[in-house]
């Protein structure tokens, strides 16, 4: 999710802005939080549209990528597992 993304609503009812936090994931529920590793760097974010629509199973927004320090668009293999939600 980039600059074409930035003013669009997702499926989860976020309004996606430069420095949105989140992921697409098709079968996660919205809010689901989710734990990701990339590189030794590690960050917790949420559910926040339904997708990727190809052969990914995680769709990061732009500000998400870049905090794990991704430096070009395109796909990683990337470690993540989602949390139990809290009660």
């Amino acid at each position: 999710y980039g600059p074409g993304s930035w003013g669009s609503t997702t499926a989860c009812g976020v309004v996606l802005a430069r420095n949105t936090l989140g992921l697409a994931n098709r079968t996660l529920p919205c809010g689901t939080k989710v734990a990701l590793y990339y590189h030794g760097k590690t960050m917790v974010v949420p559910v926040i549209d339904r997708g990727p629509y190809g052969d990914a199973d995680w769709d990061l927004t732009q500000a998400t990528a870049h905090q794990l320090g991704m430096e070009s668009a395109g796909r990683v293999t990337l470690g993540a597992v989602s949390l139990p939600a809290r009660r």
